[in-house]
């Protein structure tokens, strides 16, 4: 089944219902909707650009959704955004998303294909998530800012970590331009899928040393300063 999800803004809104292109009359389940408004908010939730680069930036990213898994594969840049850095925070957002729960009557679906976009006026709600967003430094040509810890902690462990918290430049490593892909993405972000399954609840700390672990295993830098390129 495909599944078109049009993201307005930082993604948290359903602008048409789902539907399957090749089937005219077509109707999803409620359990199908209750499963694409959860990602629909997590991805969003996960997303951070600001209000002005989702007005300017247009992208759609393509990913398959395993129901027996409750996770994505296959994910995919249909349409770069042409701003690496967008697409980067695009890519993230979906390989870093927490595993969702698939109902026992849709395990047994297969998968379920959808289109993540952006690009398009924000207001309303949408604008206030998007408010969040907080950046005192910028990538150049050669080096994008990536998250340490991504933000999908905050939904995962709620009470652990702010927003402000998780991108303080501390939080923040740096990535070649070369590494802004799925396949190098999910690398860096299959660890913590792990983390999120082996620990329903988790302390502060150990977030913390995860981070550090990564740091030494995949030799992420600091993004001390918008001068300094990557390798």
């Amino acid at each position: 089944m495909r599944v078109h999800i049009y993201f307005i803004a930082i993604a948290l809104g359903l602008c048409s219902s789902l539907a399957n292109p090749g089937l005219t009359h077509y109707r999803s389940s409620p359990e199908e909707v209750e499963i694409a408004e959860l990602l629909g908010k997590s991805f969003g939730l996960n997303l951070d650009v600001s209000i002005e680069q989702n007005q300017k930036y247009k992208a759609v990213l393509e990913a398959r959704f395993n129901c027996s898994t409750g996770r994505f594969q296959d994910v995919k840049l249909f349409l770069p955004s042409g701003n690496s850095q967008i697409d980067l925070e695009l890519l993230d957002a979906v390989l870093s998303m927490d595993k969702v729960s698939v109902p026992d009557n849709l395990k047994g679906n297969g998968f379920m294909d959808f289109e993540f976009r952006i690009g398009a006026s924000a207001g309303g709600e949408i604008n206030e998530i998007a408010k969040r967003y907080r950046r005192d430094f910028e990538p150049n040509a050669k080096c994008f800012a990536f998250h340490a810890i991504p933000l999908s902690v905050l939904q995962k462990y709620p009470t652990l970590f702010t927003y402000l918290e998780l991108t303080a430049p501390a939080h923040f490593r740096s990535v070649a331009i070369s590494k802004i892909k799925a396949s190098e993405i999910a690398k860096l972000r299959e660890p913590w899928l792990r983390f999120f399954d082996s620990h329903p609840s988790a302390s502060k700390q150990q977030v913390l040393e995860l981070e550090k672990e990564l740091d030494i295993k995949f030799g992420l830098l600091r993004h001390l300063s918008r001068v300094k390129a990557c390798d």
